[in-house]
């Protein structure tokens, strides 16, 4: 297959749009929610609250801890606000019985938090973060099987959102038990997920196994990242604090890797990206680079053969990171002049 010309991909991303800013659209990172009483005013205290579900969802950081460093927050909560409204929320109680939360949906200024976020010098997790694929089982009187227990799949999916993690579930088929069984949970076994991965189109494999004991339970959390494998066990009083708890320090983990020291200016950074071969991945990678979070700006320099320049305008300390999730890009070196090379991998 021929290289694409310059001039065709030019071309080819002006129609398609890429070489304008997108829309401004909203960004749920930024809207926090917090359970109200039916009698509760909205008050800065309970502005605050959903102030610190969005807060720990960028940082990845326990809202109390957060809080402390950054200082009071409350008194200055409503000059970060856009807007607040109460909303219905379908859910279930520990005993799997439906229940309907009433709650105070706040959406915040994404500058100012950001701002706020930078001013006392706190990484932020942005909008890259892997699909994970969670496997899940769970010991319930000395047997075990996969996870079905509605309460704490419920639980497992509003904390997911509460710190913006994108929670993929198998769909449990003959296909899926066939790769990976209860014993591959409870054993950790995670090479078990690889075809699942690939199924799922997933970036991340988690298993998690909560088992009870006589008094208290127990949850083990294992992931693998970049070729790495990595994991913790707990105790908890029950099966929904294991869950909570565990899903807090996961997602510390995770943001400690993937989130960004912004800093008030940027430089330029030169990329050269190899392997393209069709415009609709030219399309796809400017996509990909646009949405980078740590990115202010983006020039298309030349393409050469299969070879494309870029500059970006980088605002982040460990943009190399962002740029491999997902594996679109694999890091190749750097060439003569300097410019970081990626591979396209697909």
């Amino acid at each position: 297959m021929r290289p694409v010309s310059f001039h065709l991909l030019a071309l080819c991303l002006v129609l398609a749009g890429w070489l304008h800013p997108p829309p401004a659209r909203a960004d749920t990172l930024y809207v926090g929610e917090t359970v109200m009483a039916a009698d509760e005013a909205v008050t800065d205290a309970a502005l605050a609250r959903a102030l610190d579900e969005v807060l720990m969802r960028l940082s990845g950081q326990d809202p109390e801890l957060l809080r402390a460093h950054i200082g009071a927050v409350t008194p200055n909560v409503r000059a970060l606000l856009l807007s607040h409204h109460r909303v219905r929320v379908p859910a279930l109680g520990r005993d799997g019985a439906e229940i309907e939360q009433l709650r105070l949906r706040a959406e915040f200024d994404p500058q100012a938090v950001d701002r706020l976020l930078r001013e006392h010098q706190i990484p932020r997790w942005g909008r890259e973060r892997p699909d994970i694929l969670l496997w899940a089982s769970i010991e319930v009187d000395r047997q075990a099987q996969i996870l079905d227990w509605p309460a704490l799949e419920w639980k497992l999916n509003d904390l997911a959102r509460r710190h913006g993690l994108e929670l993929l579930r198998p769909l449990g088929d003959a296909l899926d038990m066939a790769e990976v069984s209860v014993a591959d949970i409870r054993g950790g076994f995670l090479d078990s997920t690889l075809a699942g991965l690939e199924r799922y189109r997933a970036d991340l494999p988690l298993m998690l196994d909560l088992r009870q004991r006589d008094e208290y339970w127990t949850g083990r959390w294992l992931w693998r990242l970049d070729g790495q494998d990595h994991g913790f066990e707990l105790s908890a009083d029950d099966a929904f604090e294991a869950i909570e708890i565990g899903m807090s320090r996961m997602a510390a983990a995770l943001a400690s890797r993937f989130a960004v020291r912004l800093a008030e200016q940027g430089q330029w950074q030169r990329l050269v990206i190899t392997g393209l071969r069709h415009p609709v991945q030219y399309a796809e990678l400017i996509a990909h680079l646009e949405r980078l979070d740590g990115v202010e700006q983006l020039r298309l320099l030349r393409a050469d053969g299969e070879r494309l320049y870029l500059d970006l305008l980088v605002i982040a300390a460990n943009l190399d990171d962002v740029i491999g999730l997902g594996g679109l890009l694999v890091f190749e070196g750097r060439d003569a002049g300097g410019g970081q090379v990626y591979r396209l991998a697909r």
